[in-house]
């Protein structure tokens, strides 16, 4: 069946970001007298987006200032570069490189010529990687499309799941076909009930709530820093796309869409050719569609105001915190990572429970430069991980920070850290990292990863960071830590949509659980990790 159209926004900025490299007033002015809708509509699109270029320029580096890249020194790369770029080049900070690097990392972009990937910098590096640049010797320099991600390794003892081993050859379970698709139509209640146990949104899978009109296939994921997601799609798209059509058949949905990212157009072609191949002729309606990698409001809110052509905080206005769209298109949303197992998990029948609880693909960050990708069961302990990778002991770590930046993660001191479970993306910090500093971190991205779309939204974040910074600078008394407290309480609770108490959950869990360093810092600037600038320097 042949692919339906995207919405005309989307696909028309992507379209002029394609041909001219950026999206200055006069493209914008195209894309509005386009659609017939006033250019402030459009500006306000575009600016929603850190990834858009907004200006002519020669060059342009990218810097990951995702967890693993922040926690490694991310920041004073991104500054430095700042300082030193003309202005022909455009430096940016990003929630994420998508494809898989050692932190930290810069992505340089230079239009109509091609990508690059720059790894495990220093500060020291940014001298030679300007002279790369101005003398375009880029070669010592990874191609970004070659940044593949290893064979996920097993730990000790475990054995590779079946879509693991079929990674290598792209092959598929013999069951796969319309008649599969028929059957789970006819019925879903299987895979319905582990799409809702594995953490699927619940109004898709059966109950009271009405099914969705669309299923969002997000080849993405969560956090675009080392996606886990987008790397299950690399290694193996054709158990994606067959995953998301039994899915859709599972949840009734109308339409399958196929969502990419926007600058990584060699894997939407590996996607659109990979999906034409495998569902045409057997009944499955879907679409791709190219969007922003990182969209500054949660999943299913972010997702469906792209797919509708509408800005987010629109979205976030029509979304309640049950998670269904206040509209006739009600969209689930599933991860790529969810996906690819689908196929197997059906041909074993029996078996299915098990070996869904089975195994997860982690990254884990933090360890050394580079991150590992790991198979792990559900429910091992983070010790053990630990020791599967060769550190025999937690002594040098003192938290984990599960699933990225802003989605509702929680950071616990070590001995409560848990086990694998929900989050894919684990990010260890050790003795060293203060954590009012990483709150303060935490507080920054919120603060870009709200859609603005309501006062609390546009608001709690920035305050809570500049009660953050008076913590390091040890200026904070009692009235501001328990005006700190309050505003990680009750601000979430205020918003249109739940994203915002999502992105101060693991703030608060830093202050819970690492109470004796803020109140070190606030009283006199004294970092209990010793790992702290002079208290004037703090909150920079």
């Amino acid at each position: 069946m042949r692919p339906r159209l995207q919405p005309e926004m989307m696909r028309l900025t992507g379209k002029r970001l394609e041909r001219k490299g950026y999206l200055d007033g006069k493209e914008v002015e195209r894309i509005a007298s386009r659609m017939r809708i006033p250019s402030s509509r459009v500006y306000g699109f575009a600016s929603q987006f850190e990834e858009f270029p907004l200006r002519p320029h020669k060059a342009r580096l990218r810097v990951c200032t995702g967890p693993a890249c922040a926690e490694a020194g991310g920041w004073a790369i991104l500054e430095d570069l700042e300082r030193r770029a003309p202005e022909d080049i455009l430096v940016s900070g990003e929630a994420g490189i998508l494809r898989w690097h050692g932190s930290p990392a810069v992505c340089i972009e230079i239009p109509g010529e091609g990508r690059w990937l720059a790894e495990e910098l220093t500060p020291a590096d940014t001298d030679a990687l300007m002279a790369s640049l101005e003398n375009k010797e880029l070669s010592s320099f990874k191609p970004l499309p070659e940044a593949e991600p290893p064979s996920p390794a097993c730990l000790p003892g475990g054995d590779p799941s079946p879509w693991t081993l079929a990674a290598a050859a792209g092959t598929l379970p013999d069951t796969w076909g319309p008649e599969l698709l028929g059957r789970v139509s006819d019925d879903p209640s299987e895979v319905a009930s582990m799409l809702a146990e594995s953490g699927a949104p619940a109004y898709a899978w059966g109950g009271e709530a009405k099914k969705p009109r669309v299923l969002v296939c997000d080849a993405v994921g969560r956090e675009a820093e080392n996606s886990v997601a987008f790397t299950a799609f690399l290694l193996h798209p054709r158990a994606v796309v067959a995953g998301a059509a039994i899915a859709a058949a599972a949840s009734g949905a109308r339409e399958l869409v196929f969502y990419t990212p926007w600058n990584e157009p060699e894997a939407g072609e590996a996607l659109e050719e990979t999906a034409g191949e495998l569902l045409s002729g057997v009944g499955v309606r879907y679409s791709i569609f190219a969007g922003p990698a990182h969209v500054p409001c949660s999943l299913d809110i972010g997702r469906a105001a792209l797919l509708r052509g509408m800005m987010l905080w629109k979205a976030a206005s029509l979304y309640g915190w049950s998670g269904t769209l206040e509209s006739d298109l009600p969209v689930a949303v599933l991860s790529a990572e969810l996906a690819w197992r689908l196929p197997w998990i059906e041909e074993n029948e029996g078996d299915a429970r098990q070996g869904w609880q089975a195994s997860r693909l982690l990254c884990l960050n933090g360890i050394d430069a580079r991150p590992q990708l790991l198979e792990a069961t559900l429910g091992t302990a983070f010790a053990d991980v630990l020791d599967g990778v060769g550190v025999k002991s937690a002594d040098g770590f003192k938290a984990v920070h599960l699933a990225g930046a802003a989605n509702g993660d929680i950071l616990s001191r070590w001995d409560k850290a848990g086990s694998v479970e929900g989050g894919v993306e684990a990010l260890m910090l050790d003795t060293l990292d203060c954590i009012p500093r990483w709150a303060l971190y935490l507080a920054r991205h919120a603060e870009r990863d709200c859609c603005g779309g309501c006062t609390p939204g546009r608001t709690a974040p920035a305050a809570v960071a500049r009660l953050l910074q008076m913590v390091l600078k040890g200026e904070a008394d009692g009235d501001e830590m328990r005006r700190l407290r309050a505003l990680l309480d009750t601000s979430g609770k205020l918003a249109l949509c739940p994203h915002l108490e999502e992105t101060l959950t693991s703030i608060a869990s830093c202050l819970s659980e690492f109470e004796d360093e803020f109140e070190a810092h606030a009283a006199d600037g004294s970092c209990r990790a010793g790992s702290c600038a002079p208290a004037v320097e703090a909150a920079t």
